[in-house]
């Protein structure tokens, strides 16, 4: 510097000071920059920023000094978020460290802990454009916002960035008040909409996550029904989740459920009960044996009895949720005595036996004969509980359900049952069902008799006025 004589030290203390002015603007002031340039890109002066309103609400909801203010800050900022695209991304750019210190600090204050919660379940599921054009208009103009259509993707990965964030909405579950435990259940799934990878290995590793969610099935409906989402949402992906969610007892509180619910007569809850047993029993021979062992699997046939008569016998056409649910109970039976999934060579198998490994040939086959062997076991079992007739009412004769797609399972579910099981073939032909006969002018006297099943198989075959039943 001495050799310098253009070197001036008060201008160097000034622009240090300058730039310290800069850093002392905190945290607020640095991420609202940040997300200045994510939202809006570079070139746009500080002044003119628009987050939409929701700094200054994330501010009241940290450095308020009335309870009540906090309050209305929350719910105000709930509401804006479910309006404002931008304010949506916002949130996710620099409001989620505020708004989970207030989780984390302020579980007293259950009505803050609920705004919170909403805020970020609208932050994650908000897709309605407010006033401001939101993503939609950004994504048809092709500008600069176009990504803020995926505001809520970038949301839960923000979120889901920090374990500890799981960690403490699986927390939440513990709380006495019910809406914090509602909002929490609808936070975890719409993260796991997204990211079902993080929220898997979160609850996989909370040693009391699975018990939490077990223990929500018996609870009010509304938690109750978020529950089996994010259940059915997780255990599509994870057969170690699967398995650790059967043996908590899934199969009892699910089936508990369907019988409260008026079983194939009820409603959608019925059909969500039924596809996280799919879930469960698909491709697990050791959970399709706990389920035999455990005598739910004598149960379906009751579960596929409509309480309301068949059109045939002057009944109701059936209606879409009811048909919804039967053909979520037939694929459980298929799944249980289909071939496709016991006799096909595992991944594994193929990989190995390519390369000459003979242990990891012998290896799967026997997994292969296992699952056969389980599936010659739910086999034998179905056909002891009766759902064989149960199957031949509901595709063959009087009784049958009035909807193609259901009949045309149920036949096909048929076969299943009876494919290489020599005892069933035989109840098979011994099997009897009720037809109808018209006579008389015009067709309106119609006397009931017995007839084969295979005969009236053989029947719907030819003159099957539907060409998916021939």
């Amino acid at each position: 510097p001495d050799n310098n004589p253009r070197w001036d030290p008060f201008g160097e203390m000034s622009g240090l000071v300058g730039r310290v002015k800069n850093v002392a603007k905190g945290v607020g002031g640095a991420a609202k920059e940040f997300g200045r340039i994510v939202i809006h890109g570079n070139g746009i002066n500080p002044d003119e920023i628009d987050d939409g309103g929701a700094e200054a609400l994330l501010e009241r909801i940290s450095d308020g000094v009335l309870a009540d203010d906090r309050r209305s800050a929350a719910h105000e900022l709930r509401d804006l978020v479910q309006e404002s695209r931008v304010a949506q991304f916002a949130i996710g750019v620099i409001g989620l460290p505020t708004l989970i210190t207030s989780l984390a600090e302020e579980r007293k204050d259950t009505e803050l802990v609920h705004g919170v919660l909403e805020v970020l379940v609208n932050a994650l599921t908000g897709g309605v454009a407010g006033a401001d054009g939101g993503a939609d208009t950004a994504v048809r103009e092709g500008g600069e916002g176009a990504h803020l259509a995926h505001a809520g993707a970038a949301n839960a990965d923000a979120f889901v960035r920090n374990p500890m964030n799981l960690e403490l909405a699986l927390s939440l579950l513990d709380e006495e008040d019910f809406y914090v435990r509602y909002h929490t259940m609808q936070l975890l799934t719409a993260l796991s909409a997204t990211n079902p990878f993080e929220v898997q290995s979160a609850i996989m590793s909370n040693p009391t996550g699975v018990g939490r969610l077990m223990d929500n099935l018996t609870e009010r409906e509304v938690i109750r029904n978020e529950t089996l989402l994010l259940l059915i949402s997780l255990t599509r992906g994870s057969e170690d989740l699967r398995k650790i969610v059967a043996f908590e007892g899934a199969f009892e509180r699910c089936f508990n459920v369907i019988r409260e619910e008026g079983a194939a007569d009820g409603g959608i809850i019925v059909q969500d009960c039924l596809e996280l047993c799919n879930n469960l029993l698909r491709g697990s021979p050791s959970n399709q044996s706990f389920f035999r062992e455990s005598s739910f699997l004598h149960q379906l046939p009751e579960m596929l009895s409509l309480k309301v008569p068949s059109q045939a016998k002057g009944g109701p056409p059936l209606a879409p949720q009811k048909a919804a649910n039967l053909l979520c109970a037939l694929e459980l039976v298929t799944m249980l005595v289909s071939s496709s999934d016991a006799g096909g060579p595992s991944k594994s198998a193929v990989v190995n036996v390519e390369g000459g490994d003979d242990v990891a040939a012998e290896i799967a086959a026997r997994e292969r004969a296992a699952k056969e062997q389980c599936r010659a076991a739910n086999q034998a079992a179905l056909a002891k509980a009766g759902m064989l007739d149960t199957l031949l009412a509901m595709c063959l004769g009087v009784e049958a359900v009035d909807s193609v797609p259901v009949r045309v399972f149920a036949l096909r579910c048929l076969g299943d049952m009876v494919a290489d099981s020599r005892q069933n073939q035989d109840l098979l032909f011994a099997a009897a069902v009720r037809v109808a006969d018209v006579a008389g002018k015009g067709g309106y006297q119609t006397t009931e008799r017995s007839e084969p099943a295979l005969l009236a198989c053989l029947r719907v075959a030819l003159r099957g006025l539907d060409a998916a039943e021939r």
